[in-house]
């Protein structure tokens, strides 16, 4: 009888030790405010990742997109970033039509201009996979190391920006990374700027 009371003590605690694993490993890294850019066919993996940066991230749709957002980019105003403390672009195959000509998105100028601001007011920014495109055509990667989605380095060299041939770049307050494989690597890095 003693033998099956210590089983199953030994298999309540294993419970417990796992459940306090993963309640531990989706603790958000930060508590800092987060805003998070994403486009319709945005990569889910790189949302995914972003939203465990902070448990106060903001959703911003740049377009009408088929999932729940806070707030739809033509409602906010560019200054109204002073008040988070990073700002994400997602990547995925809306923003590399986008920044590939394939898509002409008036939206897009208003993406644009909220980056500018948030990189006058010293924001950490980060872009992921094609975002980093973004950045480039908003001019706050010109002198500046960057990565980016394979295939869309021309656009951070005609823009200026120095292509760096890595997972994820850190230049300054602006981090940006090539793909969703290195999402969480991502997601880290940006993170740990946030606690500096």
């Amino acid at each position: 009888m003693r033998k099956v009371y210590f089983i199953i003590l030994v298999a309540v605690f294993a419970v417990l030790a796992i459940l306090a694993f993963h309640m531990t490993s989706e603790k958000p890294l930060t508590d800092k405010r987060v805003a998070i850019i994403i486009f319709d066919r945005y990569n889910p993996i790189e949302l995914e990742a972003a939203n465990k940066i902070s448990g106060n991230c903001t959703i911003i749709a740049a377009d009408r997109i088929n999932r729940d957002y806070d707030i739809y980019i033509g409602d906010m105003n560019p200054k109204d970033i002073g008040q988070y403390d990073a700002l994400i672009l997602i990547g995925g195959s809306g923003v590399y039509d986008r920044v590939t000509g394939k898509i002409d998105d008036p939206n897009m100028e208003r993406v644009i201009e909220i980056v500018k601001e948030a990189n006058r007011q010293g924001k950490i920014i980060g872009a992921i996979c094609a975002a980093p495109a973004i950045l480039a055509k908003a001019g706050i990667l010109n002198g500046k190391e960057a990565t980016i989605y394979p295939g869309l380095e021309y656009i951070l060299n005609e823009n200026g920006a120095k292509y760096v041939k890595r997972d994820v770049v850190v230049s300054g307050n602006i981090i940006t990374a090539k793909n969703p494989n290195v999402a969480d690597e991502f997601a880290k890095t940006i993170a740990e700027r946030l606690g500096e």
